[in-house]
């Protein structure tokens, strides 16, 4: 309930060694009030430096949201921050509140921000890129918005924020189910050749509606990352249309894109893990006949294009329903030997 987390401040009062908080009131349903009592009670003279807050299914709302906002001004020596915040039912008065002093954080390096299915509109959007700018020495951002139906503009604040974060070595950005359609991602395929320190790109555009020409620009944007050690991405559903969706019908990805994801990732001489989902296009499907790969077109160029990587230790494929987690080739690389379905 919405007493505990004042009790617990308190309690925070007399360790003034602690420098790692992690806090997990996830279906706790402590609303705005529990919030209010334990940033009013929360120590200003503190020296954490991870700080991570789990408030999920809260009830806490854009009052709640705006008050972890001005807790955050408390947190003057942090270095990390993870707020998981999806399903309070935050607006965009919410989420600028919340990132409202981010500037402050001048140590800043890690950010973690779960507000998926809220409804936060594109203001709210706009709010948290004009934050995350203010933060340019992050080298790890984790930022999730999914289903939040913004549209464009989502994606077109988001990619302004990220010329800013030219530092980022560890990117994970989850926009899945926001409606932002070619232009979305065009501005998303611009924004990522300037990440030049990326190591890690976990990226999530499934059921928005991209369409084959923007997984195209995208593939080619990220091959420019040569420092890529692990890429995740899910493009699944390119044409997906919502009740809500005012984006256009698009060509769904299909062989030809998989050409264009082959030659594109044979570029990126130093990955060690590969995980690309394309389920829900029109991608030709693959066959598995007790431990042989028997590809057609689409399937196998990508295949082909893995097989080149002598570093590579884990491959995930998802092509159509079918998830596969690739242990081993054989010893010319031609032939599956191991593999587990997911």
């Amino acid at each position: 309930g919405c007493e505990g987390p004042k009790f617990i401040a308190d309690g925070l009062t007399s360790l003034t060694e602690l420098t790692h908080l992690e806090l997990n009131f996830r279906r706790n349903r402590i609303g705005s009030l529990g919030i209010q009592g334990f940033m009013e009670r929360f120590p200003r003279n503190n020296r954490i430096q991870e700080f991570n807050l789990d408030l999920g299914y809260g009830g806490i709302e854009n009052t709640g949201c705006c008050e972890l906002g001005t807790l955050v001004s408390k947190l003057e020596n942090v270095i990390s921050i993870s707020f998981m915040l999806e399903r309070n039912d935050i607006n965009s008065e919410g989420a600028a509140g919340l990132v409202r002093n981010f500037g402050k954080l001048n140590s800043l390096k890690a950010l973690c921000l779960n507000l998926a299915r809220n409804q936060i509109s594109v203001q709210g959007a706009e709010a948290l890129a004009f934050a995350l700018g203010k933060v340019p020495n992050l080298t790890r951002l984790v930022l999730n918005l999914s289903e939040h139906r913004i549209g464009y503009g989502c994606a077109k604040y988001i990619s302004q924020s990220l010329s800013y974060l030219v530092n980022l070595e560890y990117l994970d950005l989850n926009l899945w189910r926001n409606y932002i359609g070619y232009d979305g991602a065009a501005c998303i395929s611009d924004s990522l050749p300037e990440l030049h320190n990326l190591a890690y790109l976990k990226l999530n555009l499934g059921h928005n509606s991209i369409g084959k020409e923007a997984c195209d620009h995208i593939f080619n944007a990220i091959s420019q990352l040569t420092n890529l050690q692990e890429i995740e991405l899910r493009f699944h559903d390119s044409n997906f249309i919502g009740k809500l969706c005012t984006v256009e019908p698009v060509t769904m990805i299909d062989d030809q894109n998989a050409e264009n994801i082959a030659l594109c990732i044979r570029k990126l001489k130093n990955l060690h893990r590969i995980g690309i989902t394309l389920a829900e296009n029109e991608i030709s499907n693959e066959i598995f006949v007790k431990v042989e790969l028997v590809a057609s077109k689409g399937t196998e160029v990508i295949s082909q294009a893995i097989k080149s990587f002598e570093k590579l230790d884990e491959v995930t494929f998802d092509l159509d329903l079918h998830l596969l987690k690739v242990d081993a080739f054989s010893e010319d690389k031609t032939t599956l030997v191991s593999y587990q379905r997911l």
